[in-house]
């Protein structure tokens, strides 16, 4: 696994832990909330029946002291027991007396018929309706609105009210009731309970004739609870109130907004019993939480920020590592530019020296020379040796050879003596390529093909035709004396961007004319060609080659101001290019040329094929600006393809070298078989062209090596389009 994917796993696994410790931090938080709020559910239902008790016993011992016990008596009772109360948990307050029959409340109502309508009693009526073994009739009521509803209700109907009555009068204490409805709740569901307090009354002249009643108490605990127990924002409680034996569930809280999702904060927390007649349970509490999308927001925040701080480190971490790598990096190119440096430096003095030896050599051996042929001529013209006119012969014809032999040695230590004049290489190739007709077999087809416009040169002719004659023998043994010779010239521009990427080259920036020699015979293999300048080098038998033909012509060609180099392919066949310097008197500057007006008003639409996104871009922005409609492929099978499809255009532009199985060169012939009418130029590029040159095509169409100064693209470009 790469080592960017790692750390970014790592801080994205650092971010979600950071989620989930946040997410638990959260929760850990609302659990505590949620039993502080158990504890206090608890503490307010102990303070609620506290508070009860203290109100009902002190109404009951006014009770028990006041001898009427008319309506308003009771209302007063009431209003002074619950004077300054905070909580009043009870929905109201019964006074309900234990009596024998329904006679003794008809009498009672009879007589105290007028109190009753003064105080705002409505009619008095016994319900249920239905007879019952016992006789708790609510005779009075408070407050007022409750009074509807629960006024002449008999405790005897209901067995759980009836049961707790008789429990609180024999136990003389506060007793709780099973879980009941009350009259006063809408639904049927038992979820509220009564709190009943004992009143013994004393005997008195009674029309009820009662000693003994209850002061009932209706809680219902949603309302106690919610009234006075604050819950946090979407929490609720599940309370079980253990009240005669039974669980009263008390459900407390609404969810809000969510996510439909809930939390379970505490589960069943038990906590003591209330010691009050009746709660014989535990209290027993559950606290849950609903989710909403706000609660996203903190475990969010947390992993970002974790995240943040792990990118940044990784960053930070990745950036030194970078830095080193780099400067590992640059120390390691920098040592092999050093030793690049140093093997060119070494090569160069190993020439140099070996260039004044055999320029020493060479100069001893011409005088030898000289002796021996002048002294050959004047036997001749003597006479004296007429009968060995043969070995004179023989002996002038190897004086000859070894005049040419130093001639070369001197080249190659660039001493010989050069003659340099202003020439024209069209015209001069066309006489080399006459010249070598005659020395070359004639099954060896040669093909000259100079571009159009070439810069003047100055340069020595014959060393000029005596480098093109050595390379032409090397391409006939390259051959086996049968194949094809193609000599082609065109100009060029050296800058020095090219020249930091060959450092190798003993060559200065400018122009120049570029003389390619190209065969298509065997080629060369990578090491033939890096010693194929060596002195006295060859592949060639002992008796068939001295090895001095290729440094010759390289060292004519540095002491004419240029470079020689080969291109070679193994089964394809070999190109060597001499760079000849541009005589000075003609050329032109850069900024002249590039200055120089190039006509486009014809808007003509230009195709251009080359797989190098950097010199395309380059070529489409100079066509562009010279005015032309340029469209780019990158291959030669999408130009076809392009072609194919119908779109027209009156020029196509190709690099010979491109991936696909349509080359430059294929791409033309297809071209000038389906379309003769439309133009094309080639382009080239500096290395691997011996596959190419040589195959017939740039014989038929002009061609540009790059680097293409943008006057020349220009210029080349309008000459085709105007029907040059």
């Amino acid at each position: 696994m790469p080592k960017s994917l790692f750390s970014y796993g790592v801080v994205l696994a650092a971010s979600l832990l950071a989620a989930v410790a946040a997410g638990l931090f959260a929760l850990e938080e609302k659990r505590a909330d949620a039993t502080l709020e158990i504890q206090s559910a608890r503490s307010e239902l102990k303070l609620a029946l506290a508070t009860l008790s203290v109100r009902m016993a002190s109404m009951a011992t006014a009770l028990e002291r006041n001898p009427t016990l008319t309506p308003s008596d009771f209302t007063e009772i009431y209003e002074l027991a619950t004077r300054g109360a905070v909580r009043r948990p009870e929905r109201a307050l019964a006074f309900m007396p234990q009596v024998a029959d329904e006679k003794q409340i008809v009498a009672l109502m009879d007589q105290a018929g007028p109190d009753y309508t003064v105080a705002g009693y409505p009619e008095f009526q016994l319900f249920p309706e239905r007879e019952t073994e016992a006789l708790f009739p609510a005779i009075l009521v408070e407050p007022a609105a409750s009074r509807s509803n629960v006024f002449g209700y008999n405790m005897g109907s209901s067995p759980e009210r009836l049961g707790a009555a008789r429990d609180a009068l024999t136990r003389g204490v506060m007793t709780i009731s099973a879980p009941v409805s009350l009259s006063q709740d809408t639904d049927q569901f038992r979820s509220s309970f009564l709190v009943l307090y004992p009143v013994y009354l004393p005997n008195r002249d009674s029309l009820t004739e009662a000693t003994q009643a209850v002061l009932g108490a209706g809680i219902t605990p949603a309302a106690l609870f919610s009234d006075h127990v604050a819950l946090f924002k979407r929490h609720t409680l599940e309370i079980e109130i253990g009240v005669a034996g039974t669980d009263l569930p008390v459900n407390l809280g609404s969810s809000g907004d969510s996510l439909g999702l809930v939390l379970t904060l505490v589960r069943d927390l038990e906590m003591p019993a209330i010691r009050t007649g009746g709660f014989d349970r535990p209290f027993r509490a559950s606290a849950f939480y609903t989710l909403a999308p706000t609660d996203a927001v903190l475990p969010a925040l947390a992993a970002a920020l974790t995240a943040l701080i792990g990118f940044l480190g990784t960053k930070v971490m990745r950036a030194r590592v970078s830095a080193r790598e780099a400067l590992e990096a640059a120390l390691a190119r920098k040592e092999v530019e050093l030793r690049e440096a140093y093997r060119i430096q070494s090569q160069s003095q190993r020439r140099e020296a070996l260039g004044r030896l055999v320029g020493g050599v060479a100069h001893d051996f011409n005088n030898i020379l000289s002796v021996i042929l002048g002294n050959i001529e004047l036997m001749k013209d003597e006479g004296a040796a007429e009968k060995d006119d043969g070995l004179l012969a023989e002996a002038e014809k190897a004086t000859i050879r070894g005049a040419r032999l130093t001639r070369q040695l001197l080249s190659i230590g660039r001493k010989s003596h050069l003659e340099p004049k202003r020439l024209k290489i069209s015209s001069d190739l066309q006489d080399t390529a006459s010249m070598l007709g005659r020395v070359l077999p004639e099954s060896i087809e040669i093909t000259t093909v100079p571009a159009a416009g070439l810069w003047p040169v100055k340069i020595d002719p014959d060393g000029l035709q005596n480098a093109l004659l050595n390379l032409a023998l090397n391409a006939r043994d390259a051959m086996s004396g049968q194949g094809k010779l193609t000599i082609e010239a065109s100009n060029t521009r050296i800058t020095h961007d090219y020249l930091r990427e060959r450092p190798d080259e003993e060559i200065t920036p400018g122009r120049y004319v570029v003389v390619s020699v190209s065969d298509n015979g065997e080629g060369m293999t990578r090491d033939v060609i890096d010693r194929a300048f060596e002195p006295f080098f060859t592949t060639k038998g002992a008796t068939h080659g001295s090895g001095l033909g290729l440094p010759s012509v390289l060292g004519f060609c540095r002491q004419s101001g240029g470079t020689c180099r080969i291109y070679s392919e193994l089964g394809v066949g070999t190109t060597v290019r001499i760079w000849l310097p541009v005589d000075g008197v003609d050329e032109q500057s850069d900024d002249a040329v590039e200055a120089t007006p190039i006509s486009a008003s014809n808007s003509a639409r230009i195709l251009l094929a080359e797989d190098e996104d950097g010199v395309a871009r380059v070529l489409v922005q100079q066509l562009e600006r010279g005015g032309y409609n340029v469209k780019h492929v990158a291959t030669g099978d999408a130009a076809w393809e392009v072609l194919d499809r119908g779109e027209q255009f009156d020029l196509v532009v190709s690099d010979l070298v491109m991936p696909g199985s349509i080359q430059g060169a294929e791409l033309a012939r297809r071209l000038e078989q389906r379309y003769p009418q439309l133009k094309i130029l080639l382009i080239s590029g500096y290395p691997q062209e011996a596959a190419i040159e040589g195959n017939g095509v740039a014989t038929r169409h002009p061609v540009l090596t790059k680097p293409i100064p943008r006057g020349d693209l220009l210029s080349m470009i309008e000459t085709l389009l105007a029907g040059g």
